[in-house]
């Protein structure tokens, strides 16, 4: 059985991510399109001659939301770049419009292909990194994060052979103030993620981890 290149639990039929981890992937595609937009209206803000931080003051008195910026260019290359690699794969395919809304809808209609594709975890990565810089760069108040234990994960070589354990560290992400973005549990090393609907599974998982690593220090 194949495992998810994400979380490792077993994927879906066809595809190299399970039912939660191509679920997550599209909300991400999906948020970046919306906070693409929604940056818009924190782009530009009015700014004292003296206003410092992450802003640029303009010779009329505009300053730039440094944050603001550097994330809506992120989100566009982005999802240009992963419409620009199916083209490169793909042929006899309409090709959306050059618009971020109108390309994250086609990756969408498309998803079940990418999720099939060798890179797709790396494409995962990176927009869930996007969407996250996108989301701290509209609220004002930042994501909260809990350490949970050790991550549970096997990581696997290019070949797809057993490369050991990771070494890394699950945090809970919790975003405030927002119920469409909701608490997940991530690791600081590998690409495992993992929604509220896994996390009694995921406790298990880590409890045993956690007692096998005090078992060897021991």
């Amino acid at each position: 059985m194949t495992a998810c290149v994400v979380c490792g639990e077993p994927a879906t039929s066809g595809l190299l991510l399970n039912a939660t981890c191509l679920d997550y992937l599209a909300r991400d595609i999906a948020m970046c399109a919306r906070l693409h937009s929604d940056l818009e209206a924190v782009l530009v803000r009015p700014s004292s001659p003296d206003e410092g931080g992450g802003k640029r003051a303009t010779s009329v008195g505009i300053s730039l939301d440094d944050a603001a910026v550097t994330a809506r260019d992120h989100i566009r290359a982005t999802i240009t770049g992963w419409v620009r690699v199916a083209q490169e794969e793909r042929a006899g395919v309409e090709w959306p419009a050059d618009d971020v809304a109108v390309m994250a809808r086609w990756i969408l209609r498309n998803l079940t292909w990418f999720a099939g594709r060798p890179w797709v975890q790396e494409m995962a990565r990176m927009f869930a990194e996007t969407a996250d810089e996108a989301r701290r760069a509209v609220q004002a108040e930042r994501p909260r994060r809990m350490e949970i234990g050790p991550c549970p994960q096997r990581l696997t070589d290019d070949e797809g052979q057993d490369a050991g354990a990771c070494r890394g560290t699950l945090f809970a992400v919790i975003w405030p103030n927002d119920p469409l973005l909701p608490c997940d549990v991530r690791c600081t090393a590998c690409d495992g993620r993992w929604s509220a609907d896994q996390w009694h599974a995921l406790g298990r998982r880590v409890e045993a981890v956690a007692k096998a690593e005090g078992e060897i220090a021991s």
